[in-house]
């Protein structure tokens, strides 16, 4: 088996990697790395390595399927939002040249990249959502604010379509108190009551979401669905925000297993996707986002005895594969 991760100059992706090629059952795993960076931290467990960047899409890809025809790849494993948005749109491309993407269809990506289609879908098959308020521009998002009740009761505003916390804002409000953890994202900041100013650049990421502040506990779900062949991890982040990882704890949990099983089957779901929920004020779990690709944590999963990619690969390139006996209800950190 010969296979692609974008991306691989991520923190835990070294450990990923060394779990894949120590897996028995992936027989002769022949591992490729990208990155945009030249120099990643050393990783010995790649069989090759190149950089590639995405300053042009059309030269990425170029690049990306000659990589692949020299290195005989049979499956692609986008690591980023942006590769997976990408790669989704030129699937059959590659599949003409038999090689498989691992990332769900682009008319599925466009919905679930779009937190305000997301919700809007999911609320129309009566599946829990927060609570959300379109806003496209300053009426709209005056009238929203006041519906969520800020400035007395906190609020979040939320491009709907931004990657990695970008322009989201935490609005304090003069009677509620956010958790500790709120606002420590490497993007998202914190605005102390009244001291919102409401313009135009709070619309630099596009149309805004105006929610009320999730709780914690925050939870990953890893789920893998193809042909029929499901899998579903939950793990319950130690620290609510996921920056600085901090490691995870393994967990059952049937209310939050039925709920995202309804979720995928909505929204259509067909290959291994992160699964982001968080608790509203009723403590009730709601869908925070749904990410185009695997988590960037699912290593995890290998200490937890759920090589859950291992899974995905071996299904995806019609391989057999008999998934270990799970160790549950563990603390897992890398």
């Amino acid at each position: 088996m010969r296979i692609l991760i974008t991306c691989s100059g991520g923190k835990l992706i070294p450990n990923l990697i060394k779990f894949l090629k120590h897996d028995r059952q992936l027989n002769r795993l022949y591992v490729v790395g990208i990155d945009k960076n030249k120099k990643i931290k050393k990783n010995v467990y790649l069989d090759k390595f190149y950089s590639i960047k995405m300053h042009n899409n059309k030269l990425y890809l170029t690049k990306l399927l000659k990589i692949c025809k020299k290195e005989k790849i049979e499956l692609v494993i986008p690591w980023s939002d942006k590769e997976a948005i990408l790669l989704s749109q030129f699937k059959k491309i590659f599949f003409k040249k038999k090689i498989k993407i691992m990332v769900n269809n682009f008319n599925v990506i466009k919905n679930i990249t779009n937190k305000y289609l997301t919700y809007e879908i999911l609320k129309k098959a009566k599946i829990r959502t927060p609570t959300y308020y379109l806003a496209r521009n300053i009426h709209e998002l005056n009238q929203g604010l006041k519906k969520i009740g800020y400035p007395k009761n906190g609020a979040v505003l939320k491009p709907t379509s931004s990657i990695g916390g970008r322009g989201v804002k935490i609005l304090t409000g003069k009677y509620s108190k956010h958790e500790k953890w709120i606002g420590l994202g490497r993007r998202e900041k914190v605005i102390k009551k009244n001291k919102l100013i409401i313009s135009n650049d709070l619309f630099k990421y596009g149309d805004l979401l105006i929610m009320n502040v999730l709780k914690s506990p925050a939870f990953d779900v890893d789920h893998f669905c193809y042909r029929k062949k499901s899998i579903l991890v939950i793990r319950r982040r130690i620290n609510p925000s996921g920056i600085p990882y901090r490691g995870n704890y393994i967990i059952v949990d049937n209310e939050i297993k039925k709920y995202c099983k309804k979720i995928s089957k909505v929204l259509n779901l067909k290959s291994l996707t992160d699964i982001d929920l968080l608790c509203d004020h009723n403590k009730k779990i709601v869908l925070l986002e749904i990410n185009p690709r695997p988590s960037g944590s699912v290593v995890t999963t290998y200490k937890a005895n759920i090589p859950i990619l291992s899974y995905a690969i071996a299904k995806m390139l019609n391989k057999n594969y008999v998934m270990p006996f799970p160790k549950l209800n563990i603390k897992v950190k890398l």
